[in-house]
Parts: C-alpha cells; sequence; structure tokens
C-alpha cells in the first residue's frame, strides 16, 4: 500500500484537495460518514490503475493520522463501487478487478469483473487478517458500477449481490447474493457454500440493504424478452438470514418494479433505482406511479416518484395514492436520505444539466441540486423549499477553457470564467449527502479543469477531490473549511514563436497561479483588443499558453513589429476565489508567421 500526502485549499464550506499531487477520475468515487464527524472518500486515479482513499476531519482537513497526510494510494486492478466503515473503525472498500482505472458501463447479458473486498485498518493500511492480505476475493460477477453493491450486518458480515455465470453460454448468468465472514472468507452457512442464486430466468443483483432482524432486500434486472416484453426488468425481492427465498415478502417470489411501461426495455446497462429499506422491515423505492388509477403495466406511465411496500412486500395504502406518490418534475430521486419524523429527503441533481456538463457543456452549471420531503404518509412536505422543493447550490470554480480556433470559427456556447465545474461523486447516485452528528451534510465530489482537444486529439483535464458542507437548513456551513485562501496569479508575455500552425496562432502569455482554475486574458495596444481568451490553468506553478487574435489583432501583428502591449488577466480557481494581475510587453512576430483564415 503507497501512501501520498493530501495538501487541502479551503473557503467557507468547502474543500478541495488532490491526491499524489496529481489529478483523479471525476464522478467515479464514493464516501462514509464517520460516526464523529467527516467522511473516508475513495475514488480513481488516472494514468495508473488504482484507487485513492482519504480520512476528511469534521472540521474539512485531511486526518494527519491516517495513512500519510490523510491520503492512501492502492495499487492494483481495480475499479472502485462503494466504502462502508464497521464500527471499530476498519474501511471496507468494494471493487471489482478491471484492466483499467476507469469504470466502463457494464452491459446487460455479458461476463463482468469478479467481485473483491478490500480491507483498511482505522489508520489507512492493508488489513492482513482480512481475505489474502488484506483483499477478499468474491466467487461472483460485478452486477453493476452499483453504489448499493454491498451491505453489512450488525455482526459484521458483508453483504453483496451481483451475478453469477452458471454455464458456458454468453447469456447464461443469474441474480446471485454472496456473504462474507468477518475474516472475508464465504459464509458457508448462507446459501450454497456461501452463495445464494437466485431461482429463475438470466439476471443480474444491483443493490442489497440488510434489516435490523437479518433479513435481505435485494434488486435486481430479470431478462423477460419474450410476449410483449422487449428487455430486462426491474425486480425485487427478499431472502432470509440464511439466503433462502423469505415467503412472508411476497410469498417469496420476485415482483417487479414499476419503472417503465412492458412494451419499453429498461435498458442495456444494468442500472438500479434509489432504495430504503426501514427498520420496520418497509421499502421505499423510486417509481414511475400512475396517479389516480389503478396501476396497468400496459400503460403509458406518467410521472416519476416514489412507492413503498409493507414488510409482507405489498403496496402500503397508507403511503400516498395506493402506495405510490409523485414527485414534482421530471427528475427522479437519485438519493434517499431518512430525516426526522419518518420522512425522506428525495434528493437529484438537474438531469439535462449534468449530463451536459459531462458532455463539455460550460454553461450548464451541475452545482446546484434540488431536494424533495417527503413526510411518512407519502405526502410532499410544500413547506420545504415550496411546492418543488428546495433549490440549494455548491459554489465552486473551475469548468471548461475556451478552445483555440481560427477566428472565423464561433462557438455556440462559449466559455465563461463564472462556470460550476463540481460533479458529485457518483453517477449512479448524485449527490450523496452525507448526514453528520451535528445535523449538517457533507457532499463529496470533484472539481476540474478541462482544455478542450483539437482535431480528435483527447481533452487535457486536471480534476481535484471536493467536499462541501451545509448546515441542517441546507446552507453552505461556514464552520467547514476555513477562511477563503487568495489566489496568487503573475502573468507576463512569453517571447513569441517563429511560426506556428494556424489553429495554434497567438500570443503567447506565462500564467503562474497558486491554484488551478480559469483565467481570461486580454491583450490590448493603445486601447485594441488584440487577443483574448479563457485559459486553462491546469496546474499549480508557471505555464506558457496562446491566446487567440482578435481579426483585428491578426491584421495590426502582420503589418506592425514590436508592439508594445498591455495584458490584463483575471483569474477564478476551483474554490471560486479570483484575482486579476497585469502586465506590459512586447509582441514581435515574423511576417510569415501568421497565417490568417
Amino acid at each position: 500500500l503507497s501512501v501520498a500526502p493530501a495538501r487541502a485549499a479551503s473557503a467557507p464550506g468547502r474543500v478541495v484537495f488532490p491526491v499524489d499531487g496529481g489529478s483523479v477520475i471525476e464522478y467515479q468515487s464514493g464516501a462514509v460518514a464517520l460516526p464523529e464527524g467527516g467522511a473516508i472518500l475513495v475514488g480513481h486515479v488516472p494514468g495508473s490503475v488504482g484507487m485513492y482513499v482519504v480520512k476528511v476531519s469534521a472540521s474539512g482537513e485531511p486526518d494527519p493520522s491516517f495513512a500519510v497526510g490523510g491520503a492512501a494510494r492502492i495499487p492494483g486492478s481495480y475499479a472502485f463501487l462503494q466504502v462502508l466503515l464497521q464500527p471499530d473503525g476498519k474501511i471496507l472498500i468494494v471493487a471489482f478487478r478491471s484492466s483499467s482505472s476507469a469504470r466502463e458501463p457494464l452491459g446487460w447479458g455479458v461476463e463482468h469483473g469478479q467481485l473483491v473486498v478490500l480491507r483498511l485498518t482505522a489508520d489507512g493500511a492493508l488489513d492482513p487478517s482480512y481475505g489474502s492480505g488484506g483483499v477478499a476475493s468474491v466467487p461472483m460477477q460485478a452486477g453493476c458500477v452499483c453504489s448499493d453493491t454491498a451491505a453489512e450486518q450488525h455482526d459484521g458480515e458483508l453483504v453483496l449481490t451481483g451475478q453469477r455465470t452458471t454455464g458456458s453460454q454468453e447469456r447464461d448468468i443469474r441474480w446471485a447474493v454472496a456473504r462474507l465472514a468477518v475474516s472475508g472468507s464465504l459464509d458457508a452457512g448462507f446459501g450454497s457454500a456461501g452463495v445464494a442464486v437466485l431461482p429463475g430466468e438470466d439476471g443480474v443483483g444491483l443493490a442489497v440493504a440488510v434489516a435490523s432482524d437479518g433479513a435481505i432486500t435485494t434488486q435486481g434486472q430479470i431478462d423477460l424478452s419474450s410476449g410483449n416484453s422487449t428487455g430486462p426488468a426491474l425486480m425485487l425481492t427478499r431472502l432470509t438470514s440464511t439466503g433462502a427465498p423469505d415467503l412472508s415478502f411476497a410469498h417469496g417470489a420476485a415482483f417487479r418494479v414499476p419503472i417503465f411501461s412492458l412494451d419499453d426495455s429498461y435498458g442495456q446497462d444494468p442500472d438500479p433505482v434509489p432504495m430504503l429499506v426501514g427498520e420496520d422491515g418497509s421499502v421505499l423505492v423510486q417509481a414511475y406511479p400512475v396517479p389516480s388509477e389503478p396501476l396497468d403495466p400496459r400503460s403509458e406511465l406518467v410521472g416519476i416518484g416514489l412507492a413503498r411496500y409493507t414488510a409482507a412486500g405489498e403496496l402500503d395504502p397508507s403511503f400516498g395514492h395506493a402506495g405510490y406518490m409523485e414527485l414534482p418534475g421530471d427528475e427522479t430521486g437519485d438519493q434517499l436520505v431518512p430525516a426526522s419524523e419518518g420522512a425522506v429527503l428525495a434528493i437529484h441533481m438537474d438531469v439535462e444539466q449534468t449530463a451536459s456538463r459531462r458532455a463539455g457543456n460550460s454553461r450548464a452549471v451541475p452545482g446546484v441540486f434540488q431536494i424533495e420531503r417527503v413526510d411518512s404518509r407519502g405526502a410532499l412536505d410544500t413547506t420545504f423549499g415550496g411546492p418543488r422543493g428546495l433549490a440549494v447550490s455548491v459554489p465552486f470554480g473551475g469548468g471548461e477553457s475556451d478552445i483555440l480556433v481560427p477566428s472565423a470559427e464561433t462557438l455556440e456556447a462559449p466559455p465563461t470564467l463564472e462556470e460550476d465545474s463540481f460533479l458529485p461523486a457518483s453517477l449512479e447516485r448524485w449527490p450523496q449527502l452525507l448526514p453528520q452528528p451535528d445535523g449538517s451534510y457533507l457532499i463529496p465530489g470533484s472539481v476540474s479543469v478541462r482544455q478542450p482537444g483539437l482535431s480528435g486529439r483527447p481533452d487535457e483535464l486536471t480534476a481535484e477531490i471536493a467536499i462541501a458542507a451545509l448546515t441542517p437548513a441546507f446552507t453552505l456551513d461556514p464552520a467547514f473549511g476555513g477562511p477563503a485562501q487568495p489566489l496568487d496569479l503573475t502573468i507576463s508575455v512569453t517571447r513569441q514563436r517563429a511560426a506556428t500552425d494556424a489553429r495554434h496562432d497567438g500570443a503567447r502569455v506565462t500564467l503562474d497561479a497558486s491554484m488551478p482554475g480559469l483565467c481570461s486574458v486580454k491583450i490590448t495596444t493603445r486601447g485594441r483588443l488584440l487577443a483574448e481568451h479563457l485559459l486553462p490553468i491546469l496546474r499549480v506553478g508557471p505555464q506558457t499558453l496562446p491566446v487567440k487574435l482578435t481579426r483585428f489583432g491578426e491584421r495590426y501583428l502582420r503589418r506592425h513589429r514590436n508592439v508594445s502591449v498591455t495584458v490584463i488577466a483575471t483569474a477564478r480557481d476551483l474554490l471560486a476565489n479570483t484575482t486579476t494581475a497585469q502586465a506590459t510587453g512586447v509582441l514581435d512576430y515574423d511576417s510569415d508567421s501568421l497565417l490568417i483564415p
């Protein structure tokens, strides 16, 4: 286990820090809250196969007693899925074996990577008493890139769900559940030699939860490619503590969760819905209810909401309308968090904004999400933010820089300095709210700076771990993090190159910033604008970058030599701190060095 210190930078309510001075992979991470406050964060590092683990204290600082400087890196061919915390402070990391550090979507009906569980001691070292050298192998494949693949029992044993190949045929797979003992070995008293394979058609397990009585509720997909159906259906069932079908829950049979109409496939990438199992054995899941009429699976389903099933596996008539309630708008509740008095918080980010941000639309605002409060009777609490819930902002900086193109080209959505690059920790459950002992919440994720690539070249990206804190009233918590740290910036005019490709023509400047972010640069002479560009600050320290010439700048510099210029730069870092720097210099090009389209 190699370790690397984390260097935190903070502002009120927010903390950003890299791991090993490098970059992380966006939205491929997860976190678990610590009982004393703070969190354990786990995710991927690019460029090498492996995972990082960071322990953040309740104040927002990396815990110096954990690993080295609060951070550890775990080498190996693992793709991260989930992190859990044991009562004794040890950390369980659920992953699957993968040749790439990036979590690619896992398709339906194909072989996936083998599930593994790693255990770290409370101080961040691999626990040699668990499995083999700290790693336990599960004779089962990952079902999906899901964040609820595993659940811990009160006795410390771990239940996992996924898929198990039972034959040589490509689609000969089964929905399966396994249980590991505290030592990391298979629990021989569960299922058959530690693995329970659910009966029926080809299937895959997606999520699992354990009730206080040891009953195991699991969610999966079953292939129903017969009759009027065209694809897999989302199913729900419950097992006893021994891995047998629980006959007290829907008579021991898996039943379908109303997610899509019968003539529509749920998709070829296995994907769960949020699920919350209550102490009374009830199950709350995201569903597509049909308002004001009995559920007809052949009808067109309208709206998105929640369904609650009793401990017997029946729709709860005391919840909403015949067991269903509808959430406002067209968004999904991507995380369900228990609240006071039996209520639940349904939390989501704007689907179009977040998807657009991942696709590179700099105008998207992913740092804003919505929370609805649903009471124990299935009624929307309209006093909580209004009829559409509460909009919450997580303000960070970063984002996508301008692309250096010939001035003849125009961009439909040019980026701006005021972007918010915050992305939640996981694509499957965003954002992940971690309740703290004082009633506040932590929100883990990442922030980044992206330089779009040219002519099929990959984007250049730097991404760092981000975590924000909200008060119980869901405002930014100033007690977390620390005072805003000033952003230091210097800029100078660099000696210009004699010749350059037409797409890379520009006046070259050298930036030196104390934190990654974006920088708006304008170069003028005698009050006329020669060049302007939104530049990426991808790393700390000096970097030389080209500033895109205006049409006037191209013509002027072609006719003039030794042009005295003024450079004004305004930068905004990952914590949304801003500063301005100014410099003077001289631009001088050979007459053939500017290629005008």
